[in-house]
């Protein structure tokens, strides 16, 4: 499921707020902040929570989980897993 982006005032402070809090953790528990995303609930302030994941996982590893379609429409993918030594991460297979 996806949600559509409709931008309020004050969500650049929110988020902001989000991504600083996010720049703080370890790549692993970054990993594990995507992974606790369950699903998509329709939640403006969910929809802010997953532009700051994005923003940082594209900061920090040139790529990200989050499905983002022109910062307007953001989703979840698949759950990730982080390698360590390779210091990225990769999705996990459905099986």
């Amino acid at each position: 499921m996806k949600q559509v982006y409709v931008k309020r005032n004050g969500d650049e402070e929110i988020i902001q707020k989000y991504i600083l809090n996010l720049e703080r953790k370890s790549d692993q528990e970054l990993v594990d902040a995507y992974n606790r995303e369950k699903r998509i609930y329709g939640v403006h302030r969910q929809v802010l929570y997953l532009i700051a994941l994005d923003s940082v996982f594209t900061e920090r590893f040139g790529k990200s989980p989050i499905i983002n379609e022109d910062h307007t429409i953001l989703g979840l993918n698949r759950k990730i897993v982080y390698i360590a030594t390779l210091k990225t991460f990769e999705f996990l297979n459905d099986n």
